[in-house]
């Protein structure tokens, strides 16, 4: 079944589209047959690097972080 959303992320997620967002946007594309930005990792890189989530331990730094998102994001 066809519908819009579908086919827009169809497009997003094809070679020409992440080709586009590299282009006009500098993201990082999810296709290994498509190079990212100059200077940038590769998806494999950034999936296989394992990320620090101590951070997430910090009751002070969490609510800091929520803090500053609703001034920056929701309450703007």
């Amino acid at each position: 079944m066809w519908t819009p959303p579908k086919k827009f992320f169809d497009f997003m997620l094809s070679k020409e589209g992440q080709k586009t967002l590299v282009q006009k946007g500098g993201f990082i594309p999810v296709r290994n047959d498509v190079s990212p930005p100059k200077g940038a990792p590769s998806i494999n890189v950034l999936l296989n690097n394992e990320a620090d989530m101590e951070w997430l331990k910090n009751d002070e730094y969490i609510n800091e972080l929520r803090t500053t998102f609703q001034n920056m994001i929701l309450f703007h």
